[in-house]
């Protein structure tokens, strides 16, 4: 059996997000070691995929941050999202051919790349282990639907907003509890090539928000004052993330059964 091997702890972020809705019997541990086993490092600014690229594999991130992003030949970028420890950067990907998008290095980093054959027999191994990539795919989707209504039709303030929100919940899935204090290396202009609005525009906004007693900034740190009107500003529409159905909860014999358990 899978959990017979002995290998290392599995990636701590990603074990944390999925302990908030399921409870991995030791095979599910077995198999997320086998797919953390092989971890890398890499400095700020290392592009760790590049859009073109063939022989493709999922990211994992276990710590740091990174983006996915695309520009064009005249230097305008798009950030279409921000990666977090514990996220996986497309486990499909290898029935692509080639990336189609490239995801850098925002800090130091530690990741891996998941080739599709050791994906495939974790998945083989540990069935419940598929349950897991499907509802965090489900989630990134509704956050990649987010981030279109937010550029089509959000207000400048709205779309700061709702990135601050929806960074502090996907900490608040990998942290014990909500810190009182985020960690964002988040510059001005990273602001501005996610949210489709310019550094200054960003500057002003960031700046009203502190006014309004909304959020504190210095350096690195983040800090909501409000989560209420954070939140309002945000507009997330239903909240994010959602619960894994009643139905699957009960459907496996390590599945929780807390109904408000956030995931």
């Amino acid at each position: 059996m899978l959990a017979d091997t002995p290998v290392e702890s599995p990636c701590p972020p990603l074990l944390r997000r999925l302990r908030k809705f399921v409870d991995p019997g030791p095979d599910d541990l077995a198999a997320l070691a086998l797919l953390t086993r092989d971890r890398r490092q890499a400095d700020a600014g290392t592009c760790l995929l590049r859009e073109g690229d063939s022989g493709r594999a999922a990211l994992l991130l276990c710590s740091g941050w990174a983006m996915r992003e695309r520009s064009l030949p005249d230097g305008r970028r798009q950030i279409m999202e921000f990666l977090l420890p514990g996220d996986m950067c497309d486990p499909g990907s290898f029935v692509t051919r080639r990336a189609d998008s490239s995801v850098l290095a925002i800090t130091a980093v530690q990741y891996v790349r998941v080739a599709p054959d050791l994906l495939m027999d974790a998945l083989r191994r540990a069935p419940g282990l598929g349950l897991c990539l499907w509802w965090m795919a489900a989630q990134h989707a509704a956050l990649m639907r987010s981030h279109l209504l937010a550029v089509g039709r959000l207000d400048a303030r709205e779309r700061v907003a709702g990135l601050v929100w929806e960074l502090a919940r996907r900490l608040d899935l990998i942290a014990d509890g909500p810190p009182r204090v985020y960690r964002m290396p988040l510059s001005q202009d990273l602001i501005a090539d996610a949210t489709g609005l310019s550094v200054v525009h960003v500057s002003r906004t960031l700046c009203g928000l502190e006014r309004e007693g909304v959020l504190h900034r210095h350096g690195g740190s983040w800090q909501i004052l409000s989560r209420r009107r954070l939140r309002a500003l945000a507009k997330p529409g239903i909240d994010w993330p959602q619960a894994l159905p009643e139905s699957l909860r009960h459907g496996g014999s390590r599945v929780g059964t807390t109904d408000d358990t956030p995931c």
